[in-house]
């Protein structure tokens, strides 16, 4: 290293930044030159990493991403937006639990939906915000096999509507729940 060169370098700095009415940052910088010892190029594409396994555990894990999951969309949360707002509900404190509590927020709108028409329901953000966190739904929920035994029914043109305890028919009859179960059974039940 050219020690006496680097002096004059920096003394020649020292004085082009001194000088009145110039620009510090003119520009007028001593390059610096540094020594570094063992210079190794490394080509990252071909180089196998040592160390792989300092932070795993052990072995790679390959990991599968489920595509189908509760997750929600842009388009969903907006609708929920919508529909917490046709019940008065101001959606912005509502936000983080729908996202956080997304398998929830169906059963949360039905409950909130059923108090309303009840007529008990002082503070329906309240509630849909507890609902959601609990999971609670509606005294009149339907279960799932039920609803599924529904929609084969509807899928074979059978039934068209189901409320309050009673399915429609496609000939436009109105029967209990237990007797169209009779009728026709759950399959594999």
């Amino acid at each position: 290293m050219d020690w006496n060169k680097l002096a004059q370098q920096t003394e020649d700095w020292e004085q082009s930044a001194n000088v009145p009415g110039q620009k510090i940052l003119s520009g007028n910088f001593a390059k610096i030159t540094r020594y570094v010892e063992d210079i190794e190029q490394v080509n990252s594409i071909s180089l196998e990493d040592s160390h792989e396994d300092n932070f795993s555990g052990g072995a790679a894990e390959e990991v599968e991403v489920d595509t189908t999951s509760d997750k929600q969309n842009k388009s969903e949360i907006r609708e929920i937006c919508t529909e917490l707002k046709r019940l008065r509900i101001n959606p912005e404190p509502c936000l983080g639990v729908i996202k956080k509590h997304w398998e929830n927020v169906a059963g949360a709108l039905a409950r909130v939906k059923e108090a309303i028409n009840e007529g008990w329901c002082n503070n329906p953000t309240g509630l849909f915000i507890n609902s959601c966190k609990s999971g609670e739904k509606p005294k009149n929920t339907v279960d799932a096999e039920v609803k599924d035994w529904f929609e084969s029914l509807r899928r074979e043109r059978i039934a068209i509507a189901m409320s309050a305890g009673f399915v429609y028919t496609s000939e436009g009859e109105a029967v209990e729940i237990g007797e169209m179960m009779r009728r026709y059974p759950m399959e594999g039940g």
